[in-house]
């Protein structure tokens, strides 16, 4: 799998090399052969201060499905930081799913709490299919709560 070096250098935790790469012009929003940017490398790396830098340096917060990996890794501060940047919280991805569905099937409850948190701020309508899926995922930590008291 080659890359490009702006994405091995976020993948190396190396914001001295990024800033060095973006000063001669490389670009923060390139995908590589796996149509990933460098920003969503940093987000599968949990590494919040690449993140931080790559959306201060212009890239694209709503550019291959950022806030569905973050939704996917369970990381509500990824998430926050995405949506403070501009990131569309009702995108959907190739399932046809927004961030919001991913983090529940992903059984991410603090990421499920922050991203309903959000949507309720913004007035948005949850499908019935994430309906479904939160109350599901309701049941299930509510069970597992009550089993860990037995």
């Amino acid at each position: 799998m080659a890359s490009i070096p702006l994405h091995l250098a976020v993948r190396n935790g190396r914001v001295d090399l990024c800033h060095l790469l973006v000063s001669y012009g490389a670009e923060v929003d390139a995908m590589n052969e796996d149509n990933e940017t460098p920003l969503v490398a940093a987000i599968k790396a949990d590494n919040l201060d690449m993140v931080k830098y790559l959306l201060e340096s212009g890239a694209n917060p709503n550019c291959a499905q950022c806030l569905h990996h973050a939704a996917q890794e369970g990381k509500p501060d990824l998430c926050k930081l995405l949506i403070s940047y501009g990131a569309d919280l009702n995108t959907v991805n190739a399932n046809n799913e927004t961030p919001l569905v991913t983090a529940i099937k992903a059984d991410k409850l603090d990421t499920v709490k922050y991203l309903i948190h959000q949507q309720i701020q913004l007035n948005i309508r949850v499908s019935c299919e994430s309906l479904e899926l939160l109350f599901s995922m309701a049941n299930r930590h509510l069970d597992d709560r009550h089993s860990a008291k037995h």
